[in-house]
Parts: C-alpha cells; structure tokens; sequence
C-alpha cells in the first residue's frame, strides 16, 4: 500500500496545474448462474453492479474510486427427512450481500483514440458484508409448512484489488467494456486468481 501512496503523489506532483484532468465514468453489471447436484437440483446465483470514477492526470495514468455491489444466492434442495417423520426438511438457501469500496491507480495501455483500449487498475478496497440463511420445511405432501430465517451476520475485510479491462471505443467519448476484478490479501498476491469477477458495461470519458 506504501507503493500505492508514493505513485499517488507522483502523479500528483508531476501534473502541471494548468493542466485540465481527463475524467472517465465506468458502469458494469456481471451475472453468473451455476446449477450443481445429481439432478441439477441446486444453484447458485450471483449478480453484481459496479461503478467508477477515474481521473488522469496525465496521459495514462489516474486516480481511481469505484463502488460495488453484490448479492450470492445459493439454494440447495435438502429433501430430507427430519427427526419427525411428518416433516421433511425441502431446502436451505444462503444469501451473501457485500458492498466494496475502492481506490486505487488506473493506467490506461492504449491512446485514447485507439479503437481498442486496454487499462488496469491496482489498488486498496474495503468489503462490508451481511450474510444469513433461511431453512424451508414441508410436509410429507409437499406442502410448506414453515420457514426459518437467521439472524444477520456482518463482517468486514480489507483487500487489495486489481482490474484488467478492455474497452472498444464507439464514438468520441462512449466505449463499451468487458473487464475482469480480483479481491486478495495485499501481503499474498498469489491469491489474486482465486476470486475472480467478470462484468460487462460502458465508460464515458470527457
């Protein structure tokens, strides 16, 4: 993070005054269904909302803000009997709610002008989360008889993060993107290839 603070204030530094800062507002969404079990009775579901403020200083490199949002659904289908044999436990489902807030360094790889333009951004961000689970029990016709809810559990980490996203310029200021974003401990980058996040969205810069 040391690395991070010294960059920041070399680009700062390294900026002429006169000169007029470059911004670009970045928006993403990912979506990701994966259906596991025997039967593909079980599924897990994540979608996700990003967005991003980056301003350069000079040609390729910036400051950037970003903000995320993010919920992971993953249903099981127990079907299975419980101590009483008049109710059978149907399905438990876990729900992960995380918001993420970041900042970091964007450095652009190609001419703003290029058709294609390759960036990646490095820096620190800070997860908030809310987890709980929920237990559907029916019947032995099926028919529900009763949900149980958890409390909500709240935790909180902080991270490294690092971006790569390719963008293909469209008109003068508008791009659409495709990018992908990993969360890892600062101090074991070898963990950066474990939690892996691909989106889709535009960026407008002007």
């Amino acid at each position: 993070m040391k690395l991070l603070k010294y960059l920041s204030v070399f680009c700062l530094l390294s900026t002429s005054t006169s000169a007029l800062a470059v911004m670009e507002i970045d928006g993403d969404f990912g979506y990701e269904k994966t259906v596991f079990g025997p039967n593909r009775e079980n599924s897990l579901v994540s979608r996700s909302y990003a967005g991003s403020l980056a301003v350069y200083f000079t040609q390729h490199l910036g400051i950037e803000l970003n903000y995320s949002r993010s919920r992971e659904l993953t249903t099981i289908d127990e079907d299975r009997a419980t101590t009483s044999n008049s109710i059978v436990l149907s399905s438990s489902q876990n729900r992960v709610d995380r918001s993420v807030y970041g900042v970091g360094l964007r450095i652009s790889l190609g001419g703003r002008k290029s058709f294609i333009q390759p960036a990646i951004s490095l820096g620190y961000a800070r997860s908030f989360s809310e987890s709980s689970y929920s237990l559907t029990y029916n019947d032995n016709n099926g028919s529900q008889i009763g949900v149980i809810q958890s409390d909500v559990s709240k935790a909180r980490s902080d991270n490294a993060f690092g971006t790569f996203a390719l963008k293909f310029r469209l008109t003068r200021g508008l791009s659409i993107k495709g990018s992908v974003r990993t969360y890892f401990p600062a101090d074991d980058f070898d963990k950066a290839k474990d939690n892996l996040k691909y989106a889709a969205g535009f960026s407008w810069m002007f």
